[in-house]
């Protein structure tokens, strides 16, 4: 695929995600494939970065401009995701090794969330979602939850 192509596919998906976010109801048969979206979106987003790494020239600022534009939308619809309806499909957080939590680096609710855990003397395991992929997207199934941190 050609950088163009992949800027289109992003594109392509950003719009559909974002369709899907401002409906403001979560579809339970399309969850698969919103997921499924995420993912094209991703390696599209990734393949070019590489892209441009791997480049002699720069991307023009115009074309730049609007990668890091799909790219910030993305993430805002990520984060923006319709959660489960209350009272579907609650789960024990605890698991025989304390509390499974789910969080960023970068993310100040999640350090006081783990501080709070650590001062009430509560175990837990943390699952980095911004680096494991497979943990966010197990966060997502268990909870609903779009954003850290979550149990």
């Amino acid at each position: 695929m050609t950088i163009e192509q992949d800027m289109q596919q992003l594109e392509n998906s950003v719009k559909y995600l974002e369709e899907y976010v401002n409906q403001g109801v979560r579809n339970n048969n399309q969850e698969e494939e919103i997921l499924s979206k995420i993912d094209e979106a991703d390696a599209a987003f990734d393949r070019i970065i590489t892209e441009y790494i791997n480049i002699s020239e720069r991307p023009s600022l115009e074309q730049a401009r609007f990668v890091s534009d799909l790219q910030e939308r993305l993430h805002r619809v990520k984060h923006s995701l319709p959660a489960r309806p209350l009272g579907q499909e609650r789960i024990d957080i605890r698991t025989d090794k304390g509390v499974i939590i789910y969080t960023t680096p970068a993310c100040p609710w999640c350090h006081r969330t783990k501080e709070y855990l650590s001062r009430k003397g509560i175990i837990y395991t943390e699952h980095n979602v911004a680096t494991n992929r497979d943990k966010a997207k197990e966060m997502i199934e268990k909870s609903g939850a779009n954003s850290a941190p979550d149990f």
